[in-house]
């Protein structure tokens, strides 16, 4: 009943929840967003209801608010973060709000940690953490990178002007090399700051075990690893000078400040289960899919290092969200799985969720590009004491390690049936059920791909611009590891025109062309020609020698020897065509032998031009595919 209602009703709270009726929808504050929201000091609060209010954490939720869970106080309500206009709000929908904590700069909670304790907190800043990535990368330069991403693909730096930066981590760090990414990216909330302690910690251990450990020395060597430490500056550094309770990024909007970065990706943010359409909400998903200049940097990111693996890292929970909020998957058991497997490795045991909102990052990364991709809640607090966040990124270390032993369940490479060249494809797994346009894509620099499928045989649809389709089938095990190659016949066999035409009788040169793939495996291709004079007759021509010398009332492109292969007539149009047969000689035991280059021109009457009347179109050159 509740999920049915609007949310600007707050799905009929009055009735439902026993509030009074002067509160009915269309008070002048029926909802968070009718009120003038403004930025204001993030409320930590439990919110229960009167009349009990089952359901309270999900009309809450639908109506924009940020929902933590139940409440740490085990007095059955439900624990929020507000501003001060939506605790206005829910106070006039008289519901009460027990505060916990008032947003304050997290420095000045430093300083008072560093006070009681006698030991200084490390929690760092974010010109700190780019520092820490610049000190890593120098303790190992042969190993580690320190990357600006906004420089590198020239996406707008953030609302603040910061830049985006990450740790490339490879055993080849200056080289581009044909192996699997596998992503590490933390803070896309402000507030999480024990995620780039993870994050760090994680990458200072892949550096130093990388000499001693033979797991370590592993992953490395078998990956392109990337660590993302915050990928919300702007939020992070207001987290430290203002509101330790902030969660979105820092652009203004005239109703509110910030949008919530994990409900910015393309992935669902049209569903009514993605975010809040309030910019005053602690959720708000944006004015359009990948509005903010974070998200838009790791669209671009990713589309060139087309990720394998991605870890993306929250607090708080301490368990594994795996799959979309509303539409099921047909990945999701396998999904589910690896969420298991992951929180296990961590040290939270079997503990998993489906997502509580699409949009988000890691859903994207799959939906996408057919990632492996999963998002781990770590911890119970967002900024634990400096040491409580050391022991968990500890703890999670496991986690990260586990990650990136884990067998990817498919890869493989698409390139150019001719010449061998990768290329950037799209699959389409075809019978499997996928709902909301998942695809896998291959990477430009190498055509090599990953697959997140459950095991079984599947049929996809290879696709690029330019080249024949194909449909192929691949068994995947259990266990993961199946390899699937594909080579795609370029469209017209990769034909160009060459050797220069005289314009016959209409005025206009010849245009020469060929449908289908010159590939052997495809037995054979048509050629065409257009423009002719109709009705006139002609005969096609083929050769490997190529020239350039007057001939009739043309160019000769063809040299010796060269073979008839089809006497004609143009039709009416002044087309004709002609069907090679790759699989047969063209002349006694001569053949189109794959790797093999050949000409084509065509030799036509043309008795209005004069002279002999006779022409030549251009030649068409083609290579012959496998």
């Amino acid at each position: 009943m509740l999920a049915l209602l609007s949310a600007p009703t707050l799905l009929g709270f009055p009735a439902f929840l026993g509030l009074p009726a002067p509160f009915e929808a269309g008070h002048p504050a029926a909802s968070p967003a009718a009120c003038a929201s403004q930025d204001g000091t993030s409320i930590r609060a439990v919110v229960t209801s009167p009349g009990g209010g089952a359901g309270l954490a999900a009309s809450l939720r639908a109506a924009g608010l940020e929902v933590l869970g139940r409440s740490p106080l085990d007095r059955g309500g439900v624990e929020v973060i507000v501003t001060p206009t939506e605790r206005r709000w829910l106070g006039l929908r008289g519901l009460d709000l027990e505060v916990l904590e008032v947003g304050r700069p997290f420095a000045e909670v430093m300083a008072e940690r560093a006070a009681a304790d006698g030991v200084p907190s490390g929690y760092l800043d974010y010109p700190a953490v780019v520092a820490e990535l610049a000190a890593l990368a120098a303790s190992q330069p042969q190993l580690a990178e320190l990357v600006d991403i906004t420089a590198r693909y020239g996406t707008p730096a953030t609302e603040e002007g910061r830049h985006l930066y990450a740790l490339k981590i490879s055993d080849n760090v200056a080289s581009d090399e044909d192996e699997p990414a596998f992503l590490l990216v933390s803070a896309h909330h402000a507030r999480e700051l024990v995620t780039p302690v993870i994050a760090l910690d994680a990458a200072a251990r892949l550096l130093s075990g990388y000499g001693t450990d033979p797991e370590v020395r592993d992953a490395v060597d078998g990956h392109e690893i990337w660590i993302a430490p915050v990928w919300n500056p702007d939020g992070y550094q207001h987290v430290f000078t203002a509101d330790n309770l902030w969660r979105k990024n820092r652009r203004p909007f005239s109703s509110g400040t910030g949008v919530d970065l994990n409900r910015n990706y393309p992935a669902g943010w049209a569903s009514g289960c993605s975010g809040s359409t309030s910019p005053g909400s602690g959720t708000f998903k944006g004015p359009a899919a990948a509005s903010e200049a974070e998200t838009a940097t790791m669209l671009a990111w990713t589309a060139d290092r087309r990720f394998a693996k991605v870890l993306d890292l929250h607090s708080r929970g301490r368990e594994t969200l795996w799959g979309y909020a509303c539409p099921s998957s047909p990945v999701d058991s396998l999904w589910r799985s690896k969420a298991i497997e992951l929180s296990q490795a961590a040290g939270y045991g079997a503990t998993e969720r489906p997502p509580s909102a699409d949009g988000e990052h890691f859903q994207w990364q799959f939906a996408a590009h057919g990632a492996m991709s999963l998002l781990t809640e770590t911890h119970d607090q967002f900024q634990p004491s400096y040491a409580s966040a050391v022991a968990e990124a500890a703890a999670v270390w496991g986690g990260v390690l586990w990650f990136l032993g884990e067998p990817l369940p498919l890869t493989g490479q698409i390139t150019d049936a001719c010449s061998g060249h990768p290329l950037e494809a799209t699959l389409t797994v075809q019978g499997l059920g996928f709902t909301e346009g998942e695809v896998i894509r291959s990477s430009a620099a190498a055509g090599r791909f990953h697959g997140f499928l459950p095991s079984g045989t599947h049929s996809c649809l290879v696709e690029a611009p330019g080249f024949l389709p194909a449909t192929v089938s691949v068994q995947v095990p259990s266990m993961g590891g199946a390899t699937l190659d594909v080579q795609l016949d370029p469209v017209g066999g990769g034909a160009v025109n060459f050797c220069p035409a005289t314009p016959n009788s209409l005025g206009q040169v010849p245009l020469h062309y060929l449908s289908g793939s010159a590939s052997v495996g495809q037995n054979q291709f048509t050629l065409f020609v257009e423009r002719l004079p109709g009705l006139q007759p002609l005969v096609f021509m083929a050769g490997q020698s190529f020239i350039q010398a007057p001939c009739f009332n043309g160019v000769l492109c063809l040299g010796r020897p060269s073979y008839p292969l089809s006497l004609g007539v143009a039709d009416i149009f002044g087309t004709a065509s002609v069907v090679v047969d790759l699989s047969a000689p063209i002349h006694a035991q001569v053949m189109f032998l794959a790797g093999s280059t050949w000409g084509f021109q065509v030799a036509y009457r043309d008795p209005q031009a004069g002279g002999v009347g006779l022409n030549l179109s251009p030649a068409l050159q083609v290579q012959i595919c496998p």
